[in-house]
């Protein structure tokens, strides 16, 4: 990330919720040239070099080992049959910026 200037990555993960987060499955993945999130990457050059350089798979693989430990305000529904919901997790190209926290959302 750091080669193409690519600061942020936000990765949707859906996931079927049973007793905690089950099924979880990386669905989309954004990146941007700044730290806050408002300068989105959309050169078609540069989305193809992340994704044949494997960034884009490492960023998922990241985002899934992150996923689990979002919060919920207020579940939709009975949490005894499982739900989808999904997630937005944050990741930075400096490994030492903290994961900020997330939050879970019920379809």
């Amino acid at each position: 990330m750091k080669r193409e200037n690519v600061k942020t990555a936000e990765v949707t993960v859906d996931v079927i919720w049973f007793f905690g987060p089950q099924w979880m499955k990386p669905v989309s993945v954004e990146y941007f040239a700044d730290y806050d999130g408002h300068s989105k990457v959309a050169d078609k050059d540069k989305l193809d070099r992340l994704r044949k350089a494997g960034v884009d798979e490492g960023v998922k693989k990241t985002a899934l080992r992150y996923a689990p430990n979002g919060a919920w305000i207020d579940l939709p529904h009975s949490v005894f049959r499982p739900f989808p919901a999904s997630t937005g997790v944050t990741l930075f190209d400096d490994e030492w910026l903290p994961i900020p926290p997330h939050m879970f959302g019920g379809e």
